[in-house]
């Protein structure tokens, strides 16, 4: 479905009772031949309210709903089949909650970025499109837990925690040293184990390219976007230019969370975990002493440094190291 730059794709808003009110003029939007579309008679502006689709529900031709999975900040995601197998499972995402024409760029620009990846430790585009009912996104379907839902129920010992930490610094090493593809929500949640044991990086919704077209376009509404206890200081303040670096910085805070079980800065608000991602980046020797090696928390605390200049100037640079820990770790127990 061709939108211009005044449609917005919308699902239910909290807190608002009529979705067909324009928010521009505030007066009642028309009906357009596409059911769910509606467009303001004096401004033109569109939008499009997503469907909650029930089991069995069939989108664009070729896959049927199983159930809903969750969603995250710009999609919901739910579990389907295609129709000419049923056995297969893939995840189906759909934009909603959008409150700006950036919105579906960005959704958009996930699928395109995806598109262009093939590496086996991220998740993997299968299909895209638009219709009148709203955007979607089919994925692959990892079956397995992310590393948050495995900290509740498990110790890590340093060995697993840096096996999965070379795991998806290979990944993202493939992302940016290929693409120029920064991923930029790096956290516990956005890395899954599948049932194999491998490693696999999901989530590319706030991910950004260099060679992105769409980056100029919606990076201004993006200040601060990201997970807070995990961003990096430069994406509080300056998302638009923040790079594998600050990708390094959120994987050094998931480490810290696979030893302790909590983000390395807390607080009761976003403000003051910001506040405290600036006063005590990187962390302290006494928050991971008890957790891991002296040369661990030494690259714990160089992956954190406020300063990007001041972290690994490389993806090769950091898994050198890494295996040169590794190495240390097996010699000494083996």
């Amino acid at each position: 479905m061709a939108m211009s730059d005044k449609t917005v794709v919308m699902g239910a808003e909290p807190g608002k009772r009529d979705l067909t009110v324009c928010p521009l003029c505030n007066v009642k939007m028309v009906q357009s031949p596409a059911a769910s579309t509606y467009i303001c008679p004096r401004c033109g502006f569109s939008k499009v309210i997503c469907n909650t689709f029930e089991p069995g529900t069939v989108l664009g031709g070729k896959y049927r709903v199983l159930n809903r999975l969750g969603g995250g900040g710009c999609g919901d995601l739910f579990l389907c089949h295609p129709l000419d197998n049923t056995q297969e499972r893939y995840v189906l995402k759909i934009l909603r909650d959008a409150s700006s024409p950036q919105m579906f760029k960005r959704f958009l620009r996930e699928a395109e970025i995806l598109r262009n990846i093939r590496e086996p430790r991220i998740v993997k585009l299968l299909d895209s499109w638009s219709d009148a009912d709203g955007s979607y996104i089919i994925l692959e379907y990892v079956d397995g837990k992310n590393l948050s839902q495995l900290r509740e129920k498990y110790q890590f010992d340093e060995k697993t925690v840096l096996l999965f930490l070379r795991e998806a610094v290979l990944a993202l090493a493939y992302a940016w040293d290929n693409l120029s593809i920064a991923h930029r929500d790096i956290k516990p949640d956005n890395i899954m184990l599948d049932k194999k044991g491998h490693i696999r990086i999901l989530d590319f919704g706030l991910s950004k390219s260099t060679m992105d077209e769409f980056g100029s376009q919606i990076t201004i509404e993006q200040a601060g976007l990201g997970t807070p206890g995990f961003m990096s200081p430069e994406q509080y303040c300056n998302f638009k230019y923040a790079d594998f670096r600050s990708d390094i910085f959120s994987l050094g805070a998931t480490v810290c969370y696979l030893f302790t079980g909590k983000a390395p800065f807390d607080g009761r608000s976003s403000r003051i975990v910001y506040e405290n991602t600036l006063k005590n980046s990187p962390p302290s020797y006494q928050m991971l002493a008890d957790y891991c090696s002296g040369d661990c928390i030494e690259l714990i605390r160089w992956m954190m440094q406020k300063e990007p200049s001041r972290r690994p100037s490389s993806y090769r640079e950091l898994l050198e190291t890494i295996d040169s820990i590794r190495s240390n770790l097996m010699e000494n127990n083996p």
